[in-house]
């Protein structure tokens, strides 16, 4: 007998009505999360708790903060704020009342080493051309322009004085960033190392006064572990750039998603800006970076990951090629060779800026801008603003509604003014990316016409014909000539710190133009001798710098290094002692020092310098390798052994797998009897 089944029950009213589309469960969702939020933003802004963006950047906080501006109180009662003396280094001195008179416009301008006028100071900078313009062509208020800009700091180092800044009754935010955002890689990538989803979702729930309550009662419960995650991400309190640290171009290279994510970063930094200027009242205008194009090569060139050895091989034939035929002034050839290399691999730097250079030549200057713009974009170093930095801070203007200038097409300008073309170089820069005197004025000018048509300005009819010949002659007649051979010796030790000797030689010419008899000038022109092997005139330049500056470093450890290349080991000691006397922390010069007691056989006081490496450099490798190497030089192998396994675990615990197995494997053949490989350790300086 067959059973039958109950006829289905009917589905009841109250299921029925709960099978709704998903988009309409996804609305009412949204709708009710968006009511909670509004609703505990407006309570929570009754307790005036802030948004975490306006107190703190939630990629990374700082170790420590020092304040850019201490109090000073003259006898008369007043109170003005300075720039402390520990900021003097990398700001300028700059002084302007706590209080701000009645009447009166204050102007912060922030940014990096080109704010600061660098490599001069604020009397050159757009910030000193703004202040003697204004104060001359719109004498209606009393204009406080205080630079505030800082080497080598980068968009999240701004956004963390702007807390400070905001204090000091701020009218408006002059804001010229860019060119720093990976100068800090080595402490900031534990920070970009995070899922950019995650990182961007943080961020804008940073925005909210919900997500500040949230985060703090978490801290409240579990201090500890908050604690440490905030630890992981935090950076020193003052610049750590690479510029600074010997090699440190090694350091650099391509990383397509760390850029992106640094990108990320840069646009909250200027949206946190902005935010945190009109919470203060003020307005902000932003600035486009401006960089050298046509006259300065990439600082480094990387080949696409993944290009095999017989097409790189391939490239860097065709590249010589090119760049022989260029210097040979056969612009044809020239262009047939870089355009192939160039189809090789496109993102090799170097290939995109010859290729350039030799559009240009040809009169083909849209191609050639396309392609000294990509030379830009593809430099692994990343000391200018490339175009993905520069559309962010577009975006970021039009999203906050805040003026912009657009500096490079106003260089382009006045370039195509003067020379018929559209791409600055020399005309108006100094190096890569620092604008001439001229440039500033340029920069200044346009920065007064946007005042002018905020209404924050109303300068005289016809100004510029009036005022501008007068404040020229007054800014120029400031920079003398001790101030232009300093500002063009610290633009040739980037380009030193490089390795670009053309661009660096070209400054020395300068120098030694304004100044015959310059110690610096000096060591360059040594250090080029010593590149083309004329040892003897490089100590001849060596020698001639120390006797103009007995305490300059750099020309006595040079001076010392070509005595001992050249076989003069004793005298070569004599120079290594005098430095050693006065900055007895060198551990290179320890390293050079052993070297020559080495090839002289003294090899206890060898010993004893490789000692002082590895005492000032305790936890580093390199140190420690070469005290085993010298060990392993002097037969005493028990000692090479286990100085060699500590340098083994001391590679291990900072990352440097590579070196610890290289070593490793070195080190086993040493243990058989092989004789140690000079290239680990001890090496000719």
């Amino acid at each position: 007998m067959t059973r039958k089944k109950p006829p289905a029950a009917a589905a009841s009213p109250k299921r029925a009505e709960l099978k709704l589309p998903l988009w309409k469960y996804l609305l009412f969702c949204a709708l009710i999360v968006g009511v909670f939020v509004g609703l505990s933003e407006g309570v929570l802004a009754l307790f005036h708790v802030r948004p975490i963006v306006a107190t703190e950047d939630p990629y990374l906080g700082f170790v420590s903060y020092l304040p850019l501006y201490v109090e000073e109180n003259p006898p008369d009662g007043s109170v003005w704020m300075v720039t402390a003396e520990n900021k003097l280094r990398l700001f300028n001195k700059q002084r302007f009342p706590k209080h701000k008179p009645p009447g009166s416009y204050r102007v912060f301008a922030l940014g990096a080493s080109t704010t600061f006028g660098h490599p001069y100071d604020d009397t050159t900078s757009f910030s000193g051309w703004l202040r003697e313009i204004l104060s001359v062509a719109a004498p209606q208020h009393p204009w406080e322009v205080i630079n505030a800009g800082g080497v080598s700091y980068a968009s999240y180092r701004i956004a963390a004085l702007m807390k400070e800044l905001v204090q000091y009754s701020p009218d408006l935010f002059i804001v010229y960033t860019g060119e720093n955002e990976f100068l800090e890689r080595r402490t900031y990538q534990g920070v970009i190392d995070a899922n950019p989803g995650v990182t961007w979702l943080n961020s804008l729930a940073s925005r909210t006064r919900t997500y500040a309550a949230l985060r703090s009662a978490i801290a409240a419960v579990r201090p500890s572990r908050s604690q440490k995650a905030r630890g992981k991400y935090e950076m020193t309190g003052e610049v750590d750039a690479l510029l600074d640290v010997a090699g440190g171009l090694d350091l650099y290279r391509r990383d397509d998603a760390l850029q992106q994510q640094i990108a990320q970063h840069y646009a909250f930094n200027l949206h946190r800006i902005v935010q945190m200027a009109r919470t203060a009242g003020a307005q902000v205008l932003f600035v486009t970076p401006a960089a050298n194009l046509r006259d300065c090569s990439p600082f480094k060139s990387e080949h696409t990951a993944g290009l095999g050895s017989a097409a790189i091989a391939r490239d860097s034939t065709l590249l010589a090629q090119g760049q022989n035929a260029h210097q040979a002034h056969d612009l044809p050839a020239a262009l047939a060779a870089l355009e192939q290399a160039v189809a090789i691999d496109p993102r090799y730097a170097a290939a995109q800026y010859g290729l350039g250079q030799v559009q240009f030549e040809l009169g083909r200057e849209a191609d050639a801008a396309a392609s000294f713009q990509r030379a830009l974009d593809e430099d692994v170093c990343t000391l200018r603003q490339p175009t993905l930095l520069r559309d962010a801070l577009a975006t970021v203007a039009q999203e906050e509604h805040a003026p912009r200038i657009d500096f490079p097409a106003l260089l382009q300008d006045s370039t195509f003014a003067i020379t018929g073309h559209r791409i600055p170089g020399h005309e108006y820069f100094l190096d890569h990316l620092h604008p001439t005197i001229a440039g500033n004025r340029i920069l200044a000018v346009a920065l007064v016409d946007q005042m002018s048509a905020a209404g924050i300005a109303q300068p005289a009819v016809g100004w510029k014909e009036n005022v501008l010949g007068a404040v020229t002659q007054t800014i120029e007649s400031r920079v003398d000539t001790g101030m232009q051979v300093y500002g063009l010796r610290n633009l040739a030790m980037v380009f030193n710190w490089a390795g670009k000797k053309d661009e660096a030689l070209r400054l020395a010419a300068q120098i030694r133009a304004l100044e015959p008899q310059d110690a610096v000038n000096l060591v360059m022109q040594g250090r080029q001798a010593s590149t083309e092997g004329r040892h003897e005139d490089a100590i001849r330049y060596y020698r001639q710098a120390v006797a103009l500056d007995a305490n300059h470093l750099e020309a006595r450890c040079n001076l010392a290094i070509e005595l001992s290349r050249s076989g003069k080991d004793e005298e070569a000691l004599a120079e290594y002692q005098t430095v050693l006397k006065g900055w007895p922390d060198q551990w290179l010069v320890h390293i050079d020092a052993a070297y020559s007691y080495l090839k002289l056989g003294q090899y206890d006081q060898a010993i004893a310098h490789y000692k002082k490496v590895v005492e000032l450099k305790p936890h580093d490798p390199r140190a420690l390798v070469t005290l085993a190497a010298a060990y392993a030089a002097t037969r005493h192998k028990e000692d090479a052994v286990r100085t060699a396994d500590q340098a083994i675990a001391a590679a291990r615990a900072t990352g440097d797998n590579a070196m610890a197995d290289q070593l490793q494997a070195m080190l086993a053949d040493y243990k058989s009897g092989k004789e140690w490989d000079p290239r680990m350790g001890i090496s000719q300086p």
